[in-house]
């Protein structure tokens, strides 16, 4: 578009349909929503690229996510430059909030995600096998860390805690339920099972 500036030029992508329908959601929840929640919501609005239908295949499902986050980290692009609104973006809260003043900016430090997602031939390059390794390693790292949060709680604990903290923590709690000293087995196997998950 020659002739044009590039704040005439950004408002006229922002006057995009579909980037229209997600700032016109998002400001209906000011709370923020869920990946999960505005799925259904484009899909109730008879967005054709996010049909339901999809769903039932994980890599039309990971097709449909990484649309979707390429658009969102566009648009959060799009409004920082204009200095309209900050978008926070995450799978479990993707939330608009106004913005406050002109020094707000994007993280100075490099975002692998944000590089990712903007990257729309990283979507032809993506196998349904590679979207399957992709879930194992992210049900791999959820379930170790829902491992540590649980064997945390046990120590009376919760992140951040660094390795120190949490001997210290085992140790008075070992000698507290030590049967020797009028303490519990059962707990204390608890005590030792929770600290072997946390030093595995």
């Amino acid at each position: 578009m020659p002739g044009k500036s590039t704040s005439v030029i950004l408002e006229i992508k922002l006057k995009d349909e579909f980037h229209n329908n997600v700032l016109e959601i998002l400001r209906h929840h000011p709370l923020g929503l869920s990946e999960y929640e505005l799925f259904n919501i484009l899909a109730e609005n008879g967005n054709s690229n996010f049909d339901r239908s999809a769903w039932q295949s994980e890599h039309a499902l990971f097709c449909q996510h990484f649309l979707l986050f390429h658009a969102l980290y566009r648009l959060r692009e799009l409004l920082h430059i204009e200095q309209q609104a900050c978008l926070e973006i995450s799978a479990l809260r993707i939330c608009l909030s106004e913005w406050e003043n002109s020094e707000q900016s994007l993280p100075d430090v490099a975002d692998p995600l944000r590089d990712f997602y903007l990257d729309i031939t990283q979507l032809e390059k993506i196998s349904a096998d590679d979207v399957q390794q992709m879930l194992g390693n992210f049900w791999l790292s959820f379930h170790n860390n829902e491992c540590r949060r649980e064997a945390l709680i046990v120590l009376g604990l919760i992140d951040p805690v660094n390795d120190d903290d949490i001997k210290q923590r085992y140790r008075r709690l070992a000698m507290q339920h030590h049967p020797d000293r009028g303490g519990d087995d059962s707990t204390l196997q608890k005590i030792n099972a929770a600290m072997s998950i946390l030093t595995r």
